[in-house]
């Protein structure tokens, strides 16, 4: 993440290859209010969609991520504001935030 704050990376939009690892990055997928510069590489993210799955297959583990997923939402109340585009879930995890 260094390398593309300080321009070593530039980031290219909407689809980022990276010529190290030869991965492919669909951007829109993971940003939302994109800034490009004239060159069409991102300069400004103002939001990052952030997708991850926990394992209910028992109940410990499901314990386990309740608290994580706890912390987590601790953890992005201090970044700023929160956004959810999905009425339901902006109300199931308001009181978290």
């Amino acid at each position: 993440m260094g390398s593309v704050e300080t321009g070593e990376i530039n980031m290219t939009y909407p689809i980022y290859f990276d010529p190290n690892t030869f991965e492919t990055y669909v951007l829109p997928v993971f940003f939302g209010g994109v800034s490009l510069s004239d060159i069409n590489t991102v300069t400004e993210v103002k939001a990052v969609a952030i997708s991850y799955f926990l394992d209910v297959s028992e109940e410990w583990r499901e314990e386990l991520g309740q608290k994580w997923e706890r912390q987590f939402l601790d953890a992005m109340q201090e970044l700023g504001p929160y956004y959810a585009p999905d009425l339901e879930v902006r109300e199931t995890t308001k009181s978290y935030i």
